[in-house]
């Protein structure tokens, strides 16, 4: 393996940890090797199997992940991101998983505090 290509791998690694734009920003370097060295269409199939992999990601492993982490359910990672979306555009799609985390993690601390009981004052 060259050099150039191992200091691109381990640049696409550490940029997947960034949130929220890290895989877009590991994408540029395939993408930019892709169309110097193979031309439209190599740019073209480096894009069309990002698209693949983000779409699994944001349609399957995010929706799992959220139900698992802060207790929100499928249908609302999977249509919060749609209809953000479509009123806000690539903002509304890059917060959507955030604000669902906040909003069900207020929720839940809400529901317990409105649960325990009340002690009366001494």
């Amino acid at each position: 393996m060259s050099r150039g290509r191992r200091y691109g791998a381990g640049l696409g690694a550490l940029l997947q940890f960034v949130p929220n734009i890290g895989t877009v920003l590991a994408l540029s370097g395939p993408a930019v090797a892709a169309a110097i060295s193979g031309g439209f269409d190599r740019f073209v199939y480096v894009l069309i199997l990002y698209a693949v992999i983000v779409s699994i990601d944001g349609f399957v492993l995010q929706p799992l992940l959220m139900k698992r982490a802060a207790r929100v359910p499928v249908w609302a990672s999977i249509l919060a991101p749609l209809v953000l979306g479509a009123m806000l555009g690539f903002w509304g799609v890059l917060l959507a998983a955030p604000l669902l985390a906040i909003i069900y993690t207020y929720r839940k601390a809400r529901t317990a505090r409105a649960s325990k009981p009340l002690t009366p004052p001494e």
